[in-house]
């Protein structure tokens, strides 16, 4: 019988991402899981750490008084979460799961309670941190075996702050996406039509979703000025789904984006409610063309998600995906926003087109980035 691994990972119990990880690496390998993590876990994800015997080993002290004093409440912090991970130790690999500062920090201080430490950058905590945010993670980054990222483009970021000195410890893996299953699953059980009563939306216009969170990054007011440069009569054949359901509790932006669309067209509907995971394969399901326009980006499941589901995408020039274009996936890019009335106009009146010349996208993408194509990479980690 194999011996049961202890495994620790630093990163947030309310991550979709964490919770997917330790379903579908962790669990099926028999690992014995601690997860370091903030409190106020929400109750659903709660209930699936408990009934799977996920230890959670949180990392602020649970005292309302102690938490308003800043001084304080920093250094009671953290020596009350190395109590925790110290508590329980050793561990046969300490992973962190996005890469802050803090949690580097924490994991650095417990090198010595693991023969692996294992960094897993997620993209933003690259793309949307300074260089000197970046070198201070440079002692951490020395004690791991080693670093993951998703993307090329990841590397490159890694290598302007550092040069070439973890070439010999970074790999390339990305997370399984869970949502290609569920997306299937719809399928099999409703129509097209079906999925869209489901979520309120007109069974026979085109839909045209823009974004897929609440974040300004996702740049929608940019996206929806240009709606207002298309013919009316094309415009109108189409229904826009605008999904702020997370990523900014900022109502302010949100109401901007609303009184946008609205001054435009009134075939329009804001998702700004959590929706379930099959209510999200249901958005992509129907989604007919997706418009991607954030910032910056490593690698989104949302992105692979609509292509997965069948839709024509429009992604940014900025937002390069080697890895998806090496193996053929296809999507059209545009460079400026203003070239976004004239790839609608054509898309739309020839959307069936379009729809075959994207057949193959999934079966590419399920080789790529399904669940079942990259969790023994993880578990490699943990053994190799």
């Amino acid at each position: 019988m194999r011996i049961k691994l202890r495994v620790l990972i630093i990163g947030n119990g309310n991550s979709i991402w964490i919770l997917n990880y330790i379903k579908h690496v962790l669990i099926p390998n028999n690992i014995l899981i601690f997860l370091c993590t903030p409190r106020n876990i929400n109750k659903e994800y709660l209930e699936f750490y408990n009934s799977n015997n996920v230890l959670l080993l949180y990392n602020r002290i649970d005292n309302s008084f102690i938490q308003k004093i800043p001084k304080v409440r920093g250094i009671l912090n953290i020596l009350y979460n190395l109590y925790q991970i110290y508590k329980y130790k050793p561990y046969d690999a300490i992973h962190v799961h996005f890469a802050d500062i803090s949690s580097c920090c924490i994991a650095y201080l417990c090198h010595k309670l693991t023969r692996k430490e294992i960094c897993s950058f997620w993209g933003s905590d690259l793309f949307r941190s300074s260089d000197r945010q970046i070198k201070k993670l440079k002692a951490y980054l020395d004690k791991c075996n080693a670093i993951t990222i998703a993307t090329e483009k990841m590397y490159y970021r890694i290598m302007a702050v550092f040069s070439h000195i973890y070439d010999n410890k970074i790999k390339t893996i990305r997370f399984g996406i869970e949502a290609f299953d569920m997306i299937e699953n719809i399928e099999n059980l409703e129509d097209q039509k079906t999925s869209r009563a489901t979520l309120g939306l007109p069974t026979e216009k085109i839909i045209l979703t823009i974004g897929y969170s609440a974040s300004p990054n996702q740049q929608h007011l940019l996206i929806i000025e240009q709606l207002a440069r298309i013919n009316p009569e094309i415009l109108d054949r189409v229904f826009i789904v605008i999904q702020m359901t997370y990523g900014n509790s900022d109502t302010h932006y949100q109401e901007e984006v609303r009184k946008k669309i609205k001054s435009i067209t009134d075939n329009f509907i804001i998702f700004d409610s959590i929706m379930q995971g099959e209510d999200i394969a249901r958005l992509r399901v129907s989604t007919d063309i997706f418009i991607h326009g954030q910032t910056t980006d490593a690698l989104s499941a949302s992105f692979q998600e609509y292509i997965y589901a069948g839709a024509i995408v429009l992604n940014g020039k900025w937002l390069k995906y080697k890895e998806l274009e090496e193996r053929g996936i296809k999507y059209i890019e545009y460079e400026f926003f203003d070239e976004i009335p004239s790839l609608l106009t054509n898309i739309i009146s020839n959307l069936q087109n379009y729809r075959l010349s994207f057949f193959n996208n999934r079966n590419i993408l399920r080789q790529f980035s399904s669940v079942q194509a990259v969790s023994k990479e993880w578990y490699n980690l943990y053994v190799s």
